[in-house]
């Protein structure tokens, strides 16, 4: 009798931790999907948030190319009237060196020189 009652005991034992072991599995079994499921939702959350990030990215990139094309055109346009005022400032400077010389020679005419 002593045997079974030590056999009948390591039974219930047994069969008692590995109810218990199964408890254990089925509940980290339980967190791990919800733990997947948590991954996946701040995954997806963080896709549409490096999108947004990726497409505002190219847009300022594109916004910022066309602002530097406008002020290289801008540049070169002041450029080139720079240019054009300088070559009229020589020719008007030339022009007024010209008359200073013709008063010169109308002031000798007139007081009798030459």
């Amino acid at each position: 009798m002593p045997i079974a009652l030590a056999l009948v005991g390591s039974l219930y034992t047994g069969i008692n931790v590995v109810s218990k072991m199964n408890n254990t599995l089925e509940q980290h079994t339980i967190a791990i999907s919800e733990l997947s499921t948590t991954l996946k939702s701040i995954d997806g959350k963080y896709s549409v948030e490096i999108k947004n990030l990726t497409q505002k990215y190219t847009e300022a990139r594109e916004e910022l190319f066309q602002e530097m094309t406008r002020v290289w055109t801008d540049v070169n346009r002041n450029d080139v009237n720079l240019d054009a005022i300088n070559q009229s400032y020589y020719k008007l400077d030339d022009a007024i060196r010209q008359y200073g010389y013709d008063l010169k020679d109308l002031k000798r005419e007139l007081e009798g020189g030459y």
